[in-house]
Parts: structure tokens; sequence; C-alpha cells
């Protein structure tokens, strides 16, 4: 990789971004920003005290996604406070866009300062000749990246990159100290490693299958009419249905129900990653599904527009530290617009905030404010908008943000009804669980039982032998009071088909339901591999759950299994 320090992190690419702007400047410091980077990059400008001088990246308007931000603005920028310390840039974008990284690395050396890259999901880059080179190789200081991205390694995975010329070991290495936690997790740890290996020594070959996979999937893709594929990461298949009329929702959900869940979808697109894992048997089946959904959900077509967080224009008015700690208050969000943000708002994904701490929130063009006027008497409407987001963090010079959670691949802006009802946190709800309902009952194969875990609630303790077995009748109470050794716990009896694995069962079901030992794998593999059965969750739980992690695991889990086999 041509570095001189790496550091691995079990706390991913956000705990990484957050070491490095510990690294690269003092409280105060000014750095050139990249508008679209992630969320967590601003956050680590707020535990470093760095002030952002912010930079946008130009927008493709026949997608409405972003290019990158061209080196002659990062160049005007340091032109324009040349007491910048550093660059951060995003690059591969979160659709797989590529930037000039090699442009804006001569840029920044121009002024003597680093170029760090947020390359989360480059991890692949630079290890086949027909992929782009990766930042370090192109000349940048800092490379940031996930190794749970694009590549076998556990969630959470992730590694800093750096060259030392401009760049301080010491202070580094502090920082990645300083924001990680004592107690690492040595398995996510040996999966970065093992990643690292197996990229380093198979990377030219399986990434060279994967491609020609990828390429064959293109060619059929580009054949279905208003259909637009992105250009710019070869394993990245991000598809701009405006074109086509169809909705890229619905053409999720089709993908769904054969078993192939995306990184994303929204009305106007649909993102695929195409993993070391994939050949033309996952990419035939993938782009079957896409050609025949958008066929069958074809409308009229619509123009494409952008995205708020490629558009938005940043107004700064405060530090994002001294925001972050400023008081605040909550207030309609009509009476927010001009207000100074106090808070993240970060649709996710891709996690790229429209407001942050310090910038003044502009006026959403669906907000129609002054309302208009009565004919009676002339008078402006009184202001009663009729949704109100979860949380306004608002004072003097501060705003706020709306709440966000993460379902099924793709990210939802939650609103709630001025007035309603507060759902109860799910830990204090009681009575009995909804049929459909669920938990994550962890099996163990070779006894073939599970233990129930449901959400909000403690596993229910073994019962004496004089329990009466209906509810508020016990007649004992197990010793030690409520608590019990966990060697006391009895799981309930569960027959599943995953029992089948441990008896030498064969094949493997579709996504969300039983794993099992592939044929020919030794049995001792199965207590690996037999077992991972996830139940329909009530929504609060399933909405926590990132799908694609699941199925990463899935993934490695037959790996391993492979790898045991032979």
């Amino acid at each position: 990789m041509g570095a001189d320090v790496c550091r691995f992190s079990t706390g991913g690419a956000t705990h990484a971004n957050q070491a490095v702007a510990l690294a690269v400047g003092r409280p105060g410091d000014e750095v050139v920003v990249s508008r679209t980077l992630h969320r967590s990059m601003l956050i680590g400008l707020v535990l470093a005290g760095l002030v952002p001088v912010w930079v946008r990246p130009d927008v493709d308007p026949a997608t409405g996604l972003p290019l990158g931000v061209a080196p002659a603005t990062v160049a005007r920028a340091l032109a324009e406070h040349p007491r910048a310390r550093a660059v951060f840039v995003g690059d591969p974008s979160y659709v797989g866009t590529v930037g000039d990284v090699a442009g804006l690395a001569d840029a920044a050396h121009a002024h003597d300062v680093p170029l760090v890259v947020d390359g989360a999901w480059a991890a692949h880059f630079g290890f086949h000749p027909d992929l782009p080179r990766h930042a370090l190789q192109l000349g940048a200081d800092v490379l940031v990246t996930s190794a749970h991205k694009t590549l076998p390694a556990w969630s959470q995975a992730a590694l800093v990159l750096a060259r030392t010329q401009r760049v301080d070991p010491v202070r580094l290495d502090a920082g990645v100290e300083a924001t990680a936690t004592t107690s690492p997790a040595g398995a996510v740890l040996a999966s970065t490693d093992a990643a690292r290996a197996l990229l380093a020594r198979d990377g030219e070959q399986l990434l060279g299958a994967a491609m020609a996979a990828a390429r064959r999937a293109r060619d059929r893709l580009a054949d279905v009419s208003g259909l637009v594929l992105v250009d710019g990461d070869p394993l990245v298949l991000t598809l701009v249905l405006p074109g086509t009329g169809a909705d890229g929702l619905a053409v999720e959900r089709d993908l769904l129900a054969a078993g192939l869940p995306v990184e994303a979808a929204e009305r106007d697109l649909v993102k695929a990653v195409v993993t070391l894992a994939d050949d033309d048997r996952s990419l035939g089946a993938f782009t079957d599904v896409v050609t025949a959904s958008v066929q069958r959900h074809r409308g009229v077509p619509r123009p494409v527009v952008g995205a708020a967080v490629y558009g938005v224009v940043p107004v700064p008015v405060l530090p994002p530290r001294e925001a972050f700690f400023a008081d605040r208050e909550a207030v309609p969000l009509a009476d927010a617009v001009g207000r100074v943000c106090a808070e993240l708002v970060a649709p996710y994904p891709p996690g790229i905030p429209v407001l942050a701490p310090g910038r003044r929130s502009p006026r959403p063009p669906w907000l129609r404010w002054p309302p208009p006027r009565t004919p009676a008497s002339g008078s402006p409407t009184p202001p009663t908008p009729p949704w109100r987001p979860c949380r306004w963090c608002v004072g003097e010079r501060a705003a706020g943000a709306l709440g966000s959670h993460r379902r099924g691949g793709r990210g939802h802006l939650r609103l709630r009804r001025a007035g309603a009802r507060r759902p109860r946190p799910l830990a204090a709800r009681g009575g009995r669980r909804r049929p459909g309902g669920g938990g994550v009952p962890l099996a163990v194969p070779a006894a073939g039982r599970a233990l129930q875990l449901r959400p909000g609630r403690q596993p229910r303790p073994a019962q004496p032998a004089d329990a009466d077995p209906r509810p508020g009748r016990a007649r004992g109470r197990p010793a030690g009071g409520h608590g019990v050794p966990p060697a006391r716990l009895r799981p309930r009896p569960r027959a599943h088909p995953g029992a089948a694995a441990e008896t030498g069962g064969a094949g493997q079901r579709g996504h969300g339901g039983q794993l099992r030992r592939p044929a020919g794998a030794a049995a001792g593999t199965s207590r690996l591999v037999a077992v991972l059965r996830v139940q329909p969750l009530p929504r609060p739980v399933a909405a926590a759950l990132c799908w694609g992690d699941l199925v990463m695991m899935r993934r490695q889990l037959q790996v391993l299994a492979g790898l045991a086999a032979g």
C-alpha cells in the first residue's frame, strides 16, 4: 500500500476519521472539507475543535449524483485560507463515482498540507490493473477505508493508513488510542488481517472474476430502455431510474422477494455492491429480476431530481464545536428556517449531513412560508405546521435534526404529527408478543435447541419443580432472588430445520432462513455455520438491524465452511 503507518480499527471508518481529525490540527485550526463527507468526519471536527472551510463536489446533471471535488476548487479554497492545515475529501463517493485524487494531492501539496481521503468504499482499489488505484498510490497522505464494506471482514473492521511526511505518526497514534475502545474485539481484528492477507495473495484473481461477472451484468442492464448505469467503481452497480418511470423502492421489493437485498434504494436509484463472493449466477439472477421489475413498474419518464445531500450550499455561522455545545431550544420546523444547527441532519444511507452544527438552516423547497393570506381578513394564516421532526434542537444560534433510522438497506426520515403520542420505549412495553413477532434465537446445533431472546425482556429463569405454569401463580422462586446464574437458564426446545445440518443435511435456504452446512463440508463445521435463524422482528428492532451485515455474515460463514471442507 505504500504506507508508513497502519492501524486496525474495530470502530469502523467512523473511528478512523475521528482519529485523523485529532491528528492533523489543533482547536481553532482551519481545514478544507468536502461538503459530502460522511457524518463521522463532522463529529471529528467537533472533537478536535477544527473549523471547516466547505467545498462542494461537482454534480452530474444527467444523474444528479456527485462526481468529486475538483482540484481547482480545493486550490482556490487553500489560496483564500492560507492557514488551513489539511484537506479532507471522500473518494469514491457512496454511489461509486471516482474523482481526481491525484489532482487533489497536487493541490494540497502545493500548499504543503496533507490530503486525507475517506475511501470507506475503496478497500479493493489498487489490487487489480482494471480497478482505480487507491488513494496512497495517487499521492494522498492518509487513507481511511472500511474492510467490512467490500472485503470479507466482520462489521466495524476498518483501517487507517498514512504516510508520515506531512502527518505526525505520534499524533495519529494518540488520536487512534483516544477514540478507540479499550476492549477491542479480537474477532474483528483477526478478520481484518485475514481479509488483508486474502487480498494480497488472491486479490487479483478474485477481483478479476468479480469484475468480469459485473461487466456482463452491466452489458445486460444497458439493454433496458431508459435505465442509466453510473460509471466509476466497476464493482458498484448504481442504477438511475427516472428515465424508466419505475420506482426504485418497488424494484427493491421485487429484489428482496427474490432473496437479493441491495445496498440502498430510493425512488430514483438502486445501488448494488458486487462482492468477492458474487459470480455469474448471483449477478444473472440480479439482472433478471431488475429487468423484469423495471418492465413491470415502467411509467412515464420523469426529470432527474438531485438529492438534497449533494445540492445544499453550506452557510457557516459558528464553528461546529461551539454550535454543538451551545444552548439550544426545540422549535417547529417552519420556525427553524434561518436558525443555526446544533445537531446533524443526515439521512442514512449515505449518512451525508444535509445540515450540520454551526450551519444556517436553509428554507426547504417544500416549505411554504409565509403562508397565503386569507381572502376575508387579508391577515396571514397562523403557522400550524402539520408535521414536526422527531427532534429539533435550536438555540439562540442553533437548530436541530430529523431522526433517522435504517431498515431493509435504505434510510428513512421519520416525521411525527404534531401532538401525536410518542411511542413508548421497547423495553417498557409489556403484554404478550404479537403473533408473527419474534426475537433472535441463538442456536446450539449439537443440542438442537435454542435460547429465545426477546427484545426488551430478559430470558426467563428456570422455574422450580413445584411452580404453577400459569402466569403469576408460581409457588417458588429460584435461589438468589430474581437473577440466576447463566448456567441455570433453561433454553427453550425448538425444532427447526437447522438441526439437519448436524446430521448431514445439505443445501441452503434463501436469505433470512437457515444457514446449513454446504454439501461435502466436514461435520465439524456445522458448529460454525449450521444455524443463523432470524425470525420476523417487531419494527423498532428490525429498524436497528443492518441487513447488509447479516448477508455478509452469511457469505463469510459459507466461505469458512468451504475452507474447512477443503
